[in-house]
């Protein structure tokens, strides 16, 4: 069987963990390994093939608490700042790459189905 790394970062929780799609696209199962190595099942609830979008949900046991990412408000970025992007591609852990807002703005289908909802995500093709 072949065996993949990907990142994410966890939503609610609830335990959803938003994604890339390309991660779990021809997966059979899922782990979530979190940064202390506490790792979980986890299964595909929603997916944006197209916006290269996933959803998966964890069952966290009892003693462990998920905590989500605070979320920033995208429309309050001014073009030339810093952004960030915090990953693990190709399995090396906490990488973290940097650049600049750029002038456009491209607004994605994906930010109505998954900014605000609860339970869930629609559309878990």
């Amino acid at each position: 069987f072949q065996k993949g790394a990907g990142s994410g970062f966890i939503w609610d929780t609830d335990g959803h963990v938003v994604t890339n799609y390309h991660v779990i696209r021809n997966a059979t199962e899922a782990k979530v390994t979190l940064a202390d190595g506490t790792t979980f099942d986890a299964r595909l609830v929603g997916k944006e093939p197209d916006n290269d979008i996933a959803v998966l949900k964890v069952h966290p046991r009892h003693n462990v608490k998920l905590q989500p990412l605070q979320i920033g408000n995208s429309d309050a970025l001014k073009v030339g700042r810093k952004v960030y992007a915090i990953g693990n591609p190709f399995g090396l852990d906490q990488t973290l790459t940097a650049g600049i807002d750029p002038a456009w703005v491209v607004k994605s289908p994906v930010e109505e189905k998954f900014t605000k909802f609860s339970g869930e995500p629609r559309d878990a093709r």
